[in-house]
C-alpha cells in the first residue's frame, strides 16, 4: 500500500500542511515520603500521542472540509488519520483537541488552521468484580478527610510546638476557598483535625520567639487532602530572616518591557514596602533556557533595572527616564533592548492614545496614536517616535503610578550604598523546560527581614552601563571572588538550579521562596461578550500571573518572530471560555483579544476600555473573567 503523499484526517485531506509535530510522552507520578524528605516516581505507561498540524487549506471546498472537521471536533467524534511523519507510530484514531482556524484577508476560501489532535484509546471492558462481604464497614464523607501536620524546628529534636501557629488556606475539592484558618487540636508539635475538608492548601506554621535571637520561626508546606485517606505532612521552621516573600513582574519573549496590566503588580510592591518597614527589597531578573547563558545574563538584568527604574520613578524621574530611555535603544550594548512599534503602542494604550491591536506593526491606527500624543506634548506632528518622542513617552507611562520606595528598603551593598538589582540569567528557572516559557522569563521582587545577601555573588555584567567605562559604583558582594550569580535563594521547586554552589554561605542562610499570599488553585474561567449580550466569536488568549500563557505558547524551534508567542482560542458559541488545566492561583490575568475595539472588565467604569487588552485580578474560583466589548462596531471576529 502506497504511504499518503498528505496528512489525511477522517475524509478530509489536508493541503499546504507547515508544521507536523508529534509528542510522545511517559506518564510519571512523583510521590512523596510521609514525614521524610524526598520523593520517587511511578511509571504510568505513555500518554497519548498528540500530534499538531499547522496550514493553509484553500479552495472551494476548503470551507466545507473544515465545517466537517470544526463538527467532529464540537461532538468529540473519533478520526481516522495518517501521514508520513507518524508512520512509525502506533496511531488509528484520534480526537481534536483544539482547533483554530482563521479566513486569510482578501484571498477567498484560504484558511490558516492549527490542529491539536490526541490519540484516541477506547477504554478496556471492565473485569467483572465480586465486592467482598464488608467488615466493620467505615462511613466515608466524600469530601473530607483528615489533615496531620508535624511541625519541627531545624537543629532541635525536642522542640514542643510551644507558641506555634498553624495555619491552612487553599481550594477545597468542590472547588470553593478556604480561606486562612488555624488549626486547633494540638498535641505537642503535631496537630490532628478530624475531619478536614479534602482538596489543595497550603499550609503555614509560625513559632512566635523560638529564634536564638528572640525572633520568629516559620515554614510552610502543600498538602493535598484526599476524602476518606489520611495525608501527614511535616513542616520545618527556619529563622524567618531566610524566607523571601515573592512577587513576580514576568515578560514578553526577548524582552524587558514591563506591559502596563503588569504595572499593577508594581503599585502592590510599593504599596508592601510601605506598609512593612522592618522588611528589605531585592530584585532579581531572570530568563527562559532559550540562548546562551552569556546573553541570557544581560537580559536578566535589564529586566532587572526595568522593574527597579519603574518602582522608583517618583524619587528620581530623570534617572528612571534615562534608565528606560536606554534600555529602549536599538541593540549595540548589553544594555539595549530593542524595543519598537510594540512597546510605544502599549504606552499610547494605557495613556489613551491608541485603541488598536498590540502588533508591533506601525500602521494607519498607531500613526495616528503617535501624531495625537506629540500634539498633546508640543512636538512636531511627524508620526515618527523620535529620541524626543521616546522621551516623553516612557515620562509619562511610568508618571501614571508614579512609584516610590525609599533607597534604604533595600539590601545593601557597599557602606552607604544599596543593592538595586540582580540577574541569574537562565540558572534558577521555575520549571526546566529548554523551549520558550513565561513563567521562567521573569523579575522577582523579593521581601525578607535580612539584614544582608547571604551570598557572594560575581559583578552584574551591565553594571558599568550604560556610559562605556562609567563607574555606577562599587562592588561589595564578592569577597571570595566567585562566579555564581544565583546562590542566595534555594531553588524552586521542582528544578535544578544549572550552577554549582558552595555547601555554606559567608552571610547566612540562602532565602526560600514563599508567594506572597495565601494560594488556593482554581479552574480560570469567563466570557467575552458586546455590550448587547452578542457573544464575541474572534481569537483571544489569556496570560496567569505567574506569566503562562493559558493556552501555551510556540516554542523556539518553530523559528522567526512568533517563537514566544502564545496560542489562541475562541469562545463556545455563548461567549464563555473554561480552563480545565492548568489551575492557578491569585493574580493579575490579561486577556488581549485579536480585534481592534475597546473591551473592559464587567462592571468597571468606561475608562477602563482603552482597547483590545483587559485586566483584572482573580482570587479564586467564585471569580469569572467578564469582559465587555463595549465598541462593537470596530470589531472583527473572524471564524
Amino acid at each position: 500500500m502506497t504511504r499518503p503523499i498528505r496528512p489525511m484526517l477522517g475524509e478530509i485531506q489536508l493541503e499546504q500542511v507547515q508544521l507536523v509535530q508529534v509528542d510522545e510522552d511517559q506518564v510519571l507520578t512523583r510521590h512523596n515520603i510521609p514525614a521524610l524528605e524526598g520523593d520517587f516516581f511511578q511509571r504510568l505507561g505513555r500518554a497519548g500521542t498528540a500530534v499538531e498540524l499547522t496550514g493553509i487549506q484553500s479552495g472551494p471546498g476548503a470551507r466545507d472540509g473544515l465545517n466537517e472537521l470544526r463538527a467532529a471536533y464540537r461532538s468529540a467524534t473519533a478520526l481516522t488519520f495518517s501521514a508520513d511523519i507518524v508512520s512509525a507510530t502506533e496511531l488509528d484514531d484520534v480526537l481534536i483537541e483544539q482547533f483554530e482556524v482563521s479566513e486569510h484577508a482578501g484571498l477567498p476560501d484560504a484558511f490558516e488552521y492549527r490542529l491539536l489532535l490526541r490519540e484516541c484509546t477506547p477504554a478496556p471492558e471492565p473485569e467483572p468484580e465480586v465486592p467482598p462481604e464488608p467488615r466493620n464497614p467505615q462511613i466515608i464523607v466524600e469530601d473530607e478527610g483528615v489533615l496531620v501536620v508535624n511541625v519541627v524546628k531545624e537543629g532541635d529534636p525536642s522542640f514542643a510546638g510551644a507558641n506555634t501557629t498553624v495555619i491552612a488556606a487553599g481550594t477545597r475539592q468542590d472547588g470553593s476557598t478556604l480561606p486562612e484558618t488555624p488549626l486547633t487540636n494540638q498535641t505537642g508539635a503535631r496537630w490532628t483535625e478530624d475531619p478536614f475538608p479534602a482538596g489543595e492548601f497550603t499550609i503555614r506554621a509560625t513559632a512566635t520567639g523560638a529564634a536564638e535571637d528572640g525572633g520568629d520561626l516559620s515554614g510552610s508546606v502543600s498538602a493535598t487532602v484526599r476524602a476518606g485517606a489520611t495525608t501527614e505532612v511535616t513542616i520545618v521552621l527556619r529563622d524567618a530572616a531566610a524566607i523571601a516573600k515573592r512577587f513576580i513582574v514576568h515578560f514578553r519573549f526577548d524582552s524587558a518591557f514591563v506591559e502596563p496590566c503588569l504595572k499593577a503588580v508594581l503599585q502592590q510592591v510599593a504599596d508592601h514596602a510601605s506598609a512593612n518597614p522592618n522588611e528589605k527589597m531585592l530584585v532579581v531578573g531572570h530568563t527562559d533556557l532559550v540562548g546562551p547563558t552569556t546573553y541570557n545574563q544581560a537580559l536578566s538584568e535589564r529586566r532587572a533595572r526595568s522593574v527597579f527604574a519603574a518602582l522608583r520613578f517618583a524619587n528620581d524621574p530623570a534617572r528612571a527616564v534615562a534608565e528606560w530611555d536606554e534600555l529602549r535603544r536599538t541593540r549595540s550594548t548589553n544594555l539595549h533592548d530593542n524595543w519598537g512599534a510594540r512597546e510605544y503602542q502599549q504606552m499610547l494604550q494605557d495613556l489613551g492614545f491608541y485603541t488598536g491591536r498590540i502588533d508591533g506593526n506601525h500602521g494607519p491606527m498607531t500613526d495616528e496614536a503617535v501624531r495625537g500624543f506629540q500634539a498633546s506634548r508640543g512636538l512636531p506632528e511627524t508620526g515618527v517616535v523620535d529620541d524626543p518622542t521616546w522621551m516623553l513617552l516612557i515620562e509619562g507611562y511610568l508618571g501614571q503610578e508614579n512609584l516610590s520606595v525609599a533607597g534604604d528598603r533595600f539590601l545593601p551593598n557597599c557602606p552607604g550604598e544599596s543593592l538595586q538589582w540582580l540577574g541569574c540569567s537562565e540558572l534558577d528557572p521555575v520549571r526546566n523546560v529548554t523551549f520558550a516559557w513565561r513563567p521562567n522569563r521573569r523579575t522577582e521582587i523579593l521581601f525578607t527581614r535580612a539584614a544582608e545577601l547571604p551570598a557572594d555573588v560575581a559583578r552584574p555584567d551591565t553594571f558599568d552601563l550604560p556610559s562605556p567605562g562609567a563607574v555606577a559604583g562599587s562592588w561589595c558582594l564578592n569577597d571570595s571572588g566567585t562566579n555564581t550569580r544565583c546562590c542566595f535563594v534555594e531553588p524552586n521547586a521542582g528544578s535544578v538550579r544549572h550552577e554549582t554552589c558552595p555547601g555554606t554561605l559567608p552571610r547566612g542562610e540562602a532565602f526560600t521562596r514563599e508567594p506572597i499570599e495565601p494560594m488556593p488553585l482554581f479552574n480560570v474561567q469567563g466570557s467575552i461578550r458586546f455590550a448587547d449580550g452578542t457573544p464575541y466569536t474572534g481569537a483571544f488568549f489569556v496570560t496567569a500571573p505567574d506569566g503562562e500563557y493559558m493556552d501555551g505558547e510556540r516554542a523556539s524551534t518553530s523559528g522567526g518572530s512568533r517563537a514566544g508567542t502564545p496560542f489562541r482560542r475562541q469562545p463556545e458559541t455563548d461567549g464563555s471560555f473554561f480552563y480545565d488545566s492548568p489551575q492557578k492561583t491569585p493574580g493579575i490575568f490579561i486577556l488581549e483579544l485579536d480585534a481592534d475595539v475597546l473591551a473592559r472588565p464587567e462592571g468597571a467604569p468606561i475608562e477602563d476600555a482603552k482597547g483590545p487588552v483587559v485586566c483584572k485580578r482573580l482570587a479564586g474560583p467564585q471569580d469569572s473573567f467578564d469582559v465587555i466589548i463595549v465598541d462593537q462596531s470596530v470589531a472583527d471576529t473572524r471564524p
